[in-house]
């Protein structure tokens, strides 16, 4: 799954699947990794919904000249280290 859509400000892309059809994902966070962006992508249903129960997608990330630019070619051992980045950025205390 790879592609080159769209973002729009409530943080929703629209990534092309394997089979052709468009699926909107959510954005929860970019974090860096050894000087690389990664996206972690949610699937959200045709509503803009989360589905109570998720699985986090990992895709390469950065600005293109045509916008967002989404790549899901992540090995394990990257994977891991984004992981763990996601996990300290979500476990800090928000600023108040």
């Amino acid at each position: 799954m790879g592609g080159n859509e769209e973002e729009d400000d409530d943080e929703i892309v629209f990534l092309t699947g394997e089979d052709g059809e468009e699926i909107a994902f959510q954005v929860l966070a970019v974090v860096e990794v050894d000087g690389q962006d990664y996206a972690l992508l949610v699937e959200i249903d045709d509503d803009g919904e989360m589905p109570d129960e998720f699985d986090v997608h990992v895709f390469k990330y950065k600005e293109g000249e045509d916008g967002p630019e989404f790549d899901d070619n992540v090995d394990e051992a990257t994977f891991e280290k984004v992981r763990q980045a996601a996990t300290e950025l979500l476990d800090e205390p928000e600023a108040s």
